[in-house]
């Protein structure tokens, strides 16, 4: 989203920098939104239920994305959703990975600084495929969203819960 939305919003929906301006700041409020809302979420629920319902929810949009760029849904408001809510639903699944990922590791600052290291570098690897489809940028970035956000509801249902103190107490 990062690397690729300037080019599927302006480039190929022709939204001007101040349209595509006010969609970043919409969707970074909405992350920061769902972001408060975990924090009192995780009050009564599981990170990992938490975070399995925002892989989901941010699958579901994915696949919104895909269907509206390969099928070439006119008009941008389907886009436009499905990356509201991409976007908004890492403010869930941010903190509640991160968590679960230092949970269970001894050295937790390390393991933080791997974590946040390796968000990076994913970014960094992702970015290219964007450019895959110069034509139609969105086609390649909707892919790229849908398909990083099955390999995290993958990897998530290959790993046991932790058995993690927070994760008994809420239930998971």
């Amino acid at each position: 989203y990062l690397s690729g939305g300037p080019f599927v919003l302006q480039e190929q929906y022709g939204l001007s920098a101040n349209a595509y301006s006010v969609v970043f700041a919409v969707n970074a409020t909405g992350l920061v939104v769902l972001g408060f809302v975990n924090a009192r979420l995780v009050k009564r629920y599981a990170p990992r239920r938490l975070l399995a319902i925002s892989l989901v929810i941010a699958a579901g949009a994915g696949v919104l994305l895909v269907g509206a760029m390969l099928l070439h849904i006119p008009g941008v408001a389907l886009v436009l959703i499905g990356l509201f809510v991409v976007v908004a639903s890492r403010g869930m699944m941010t903190a509640n990975a991160m968590f679960l990922g230092v949970d269970r590791a001894q050295a937790r600052g390390m393991a933080s600084a791997i974590l946040g290291a390796g968000m990076f570098a994913g970014g960094i690897l992702v970015t290219p495929a964007v450019g895959l489809t110069p034509e139609r940028p969105g086609d390649a970035m909707s892919i790229a969203i849908l398909v990083g956000t099955l390999l995290a509801l993958a990897a998530l249902a290959l790993t046991r819960t932790s058995g993690g103190k927070v994760d008994e107490r809420m239930g998971s």
